[in-house]
């Protein structure tokens, strides 16, 4: 459902009265909410757990009355029972993307999720600098809501699955729970941060991935491994979204040809750009432009 009221742009799909069943969590609420300057929620009690991730802006997060200053980046938690608000900042409203759930509690040992309720139920500061990509979840699980196909209630719940662990790892590497956790290695796998880093700051550059590889002294196919078990999905599948994610905001923001962002991204002709481009979108480089 898509509203305008006061808004910018909100893409919401709600299941308060019936929430939808998955097998270790129940879906309440999805949704994509762009505001405009002074926009507030308003003080409500928060009846499940709450992630929100912050795609653009600032603004207030608000959580039984202490006052939380969000940026873009930043993963918010809400807690069952807690009171929340947010205000979108004045001049530089949020754009903020939204999970609520859940955790099924009648799987007994069967279910996966008792460490990373535990985790969250222990949070102390609500807020965190995500570290782990969680936009990519985020986009895919709106994308396959708003283009349902083949096996989207499976992908569905995959994606949801990504969020709900990305944000225990997120809360895991900070120092916001109450107990510190066991880790191999400093904030997981300095190896990811490297190849993270490098893809974000050498977009427009980047011929192959397996120059990334050569760079840090990996095989491609270890890298590859390592950056998978790290943040869930593969290194080849986070390059293309970044591109696309890249591609999305030259759109928006400058007045480059289609042409000229295609060369620009280094894909190999605008026809491949377009193509990559829809499959993730699910609309063309010049529909986009213009709904933008």
């Amino acid at each position: 459902m898509i509203h305008f009221d006061g808004k910018k742009f909100h893409y919401d799909t709600r299941y308060w009265d019936h929430p939808q069943q998955y097998t270790s969590i129940s879906l309440y609420q999805i949704g994509d909410l762009s505001c405009l300057g002074g926009f507030e929620v308003g003080n409500h009690i928060q009846p499940c757990y709450e992630i929100s991730y912050i795609l653009s802006g600032k603004g207030d997060f608000y959580v039984d009355g202490k006052r939380f200053p969000v940026e873009k980046g930043d993963l918010f938690l809400c807690l069952p029972d807690q009171c929340h608000n947010l205000i979108a900042d004045n001049e530089d409203p949020f754009r903020y993307l939204y999970l609520a759930f859940y955790f099924n509690s009648n799987l007994g040992m069967d279910n996966p999720y008792p460490n990373i309720q535990k985790t969250l139920d222990q949070v102390t500061c609500p807020r965190v600098k995500d570290a782990f990509s969680i936009e990519l979840s985020f986009t895919a699980l709106l994308k396959e809501l708003h283009y349902p196909t083949d096996f989207s209630q499976q992908m569905l719940e995959t994606y949801m699955t990504q969020i709900i662990i990305l944000t225990h790892r997120n809360f895991q590497k900070s120092d916001t729970v109450m107990r510190k956790p066991h880790t191999t290695d400093q904030f997981g796998n300095e190896t990811v941060y490297s190849v993270l880093s490098y893809i974000e700051n050498q977009i427009y550059d980047i011929t192959s991935l397996t120059e990334i590889a050569d760079r840090l002294n990996y095989s491609y196919s270890h890298l590859s491994y390592i950056f998978s078990n790290e943040i869930g999905m593969s290194l080849q599948t986070y390059y293309n979204q970044k591109r696309i994610d890249t591609a999305e905001r030259l759109l928006r923001e400058t007045t480059l040809s289609i042409n000229d962002i295609a060369l620009k991204l280094r894909y190999q002709s605008i026809h491949s750009f377009s193509k990559a481009f829809k499959k993730v979108t699910g609309m063309a480089p010049s529909q986009y432009r213009m709904i933008g």
